[in-house]
């Protein structure tokens, strides 16, 4: 069921809309920059200063099955009904994947020197923590990875070298097999990220 299908044929219609309106609605707008929090490049690809988060308590678990929905509307023509009157409510499906896409380049974990570098690539419980965990790290992957491949939307190559590198470093056993994903960087055995 999609958003612009025929209500008449599909009574789930409107219900798609309703979904993707509450969606929208619960979009936040946060001003982005490279900087000391974003060293690696720009993530501002589209140049209007800002990225959109997911306005919630547990964001990073929430933000990619947000960009699924809104990618898996199949339309990326299509304009939002609902949000912020200035980055969400009239824009299209798709600048907003972009700022969403943006958001997340912006709050990559640059890592330190006390955490390792080791850490820097993935995503955490906020955005720019100085550590990475594969529990949040992966879903906002799934949602950047479908936003590119279906509607080519634009991720830094920085923010791939990043995520390749903390993906490697997150292997278990760390860095050197495929027995799965620690759920911390460095782990050897029994905790994978579920």
């Amino acid at each position: 069921s999609l958003p612009d299908g025929n209500a008449s044929e599909d009574p789930y219609v409107e219900t798609v809309k309703r979904g993707l309106n509450y969606l929208f609605s619960k979009l936040r707008v946060v001003t982005i920059s490279q900087g000391t929090n974003c060293p690696s490049g720009d993530p501002d690809t589209n140049g209007n200063g800002i990225g959109l988060g997911v306005d919630s308590g547990q964001e990073i678990y929430e933000f990619g099955p947000t960009m699924l929905a809104i990618v898996f509307a199949r339309n990326k023509s299509l304009v939002a009904e609902t949000g912020d009157s200035t980055y969400v409510k009239g824009q299209t499906y798709y600048n907003i994947t972009q700022d969403m896409a943006d958001i997340a380049a912006w709050g990559q974990s640059e890592g330190s020197s006390a955490t390792g570098i080791e850490n820097k690539g993935g995503w955490r419980y906020s955005w720019n923590s100085v550590t990475s965990d594969m529990s949040t790290t992966k879903w906002v992957m799934i949602g950047l990875m479908l936003a590119e491949i279906d509607w080519q939307v634009t991720i830094p190559d920085w923010v791939k070298t990043n995520l390749y590198d903390y993906i490697y470093y997150s292997a278990i056993p760390n860095g050197v097999g495929t027995n799965g994903f620690g759920y911390d960087v460095g782990e050897t055995s029994s905790t994978l990220a579920r």
